[in-house]
């Protein structure tokens, strides 16, 4: 979870187990509108890299597995937010994020950190620098 400057402010990693990766994504983007209802959060921008999923939470018709279906279906959670915004993004646009999804392949439980765990510093450095490298003079 990002501030409206960039920054990381906490990260979530929910091991999951789906068929396809487009489920996955799914389940991700699910489970994030719940984590930010929880969190009392008003204002919200999703990313994902799921394109088809994201189309389709714009209320896009595109053609999605019937798993996936079932799961976007009730994303409709996110009339719970005042403004709420689900935005496409390559993987290699948020490094963070896919650090994230090869860390819970491995892992067995839900873990919740509200400062960045140790295996993101690099991506993290990584990140910052292609944003300041993206604003010449800053």
């Amino acid at each position: 979870m990002r501030d409206s400057f960039g920054a990381l402010r906490k990260a979530r990693m929910i091991p999951y187990r789906a068929c396809t990766t487009e489920e996955t994504e799914g389940l991700a983007t699910l489970e994030a509108i719940k984590w930010a209802i929880d969190m009392k959060l008003k204002n919200v921008t999703f990313e994902g890299n799921a394109f088809n999923i994201i189309k389709s939470l714009n209320q896009v018709s595109v053609n999605i597995g019937w798993r996936t279906k079932n799961i976007c279906d009730p994303i409709k959670l996110s009339s719970y937010f005042e403004c709420s915004i689900f935005t496409f993004a390559y993987r290699s646009a948020n490094a963070v994020a896919d650090a994230l999804v090869s860390k819970a392949k491995t892992s067995t439980t839900d873990v919740i950190w509200s400062e960045p765990p140790s295996f993101l510093f690099d991506v993290l450095t990584n990140d910052s620098l292609s944003v300041i490298g993206a604003f010449p003079g800053a």
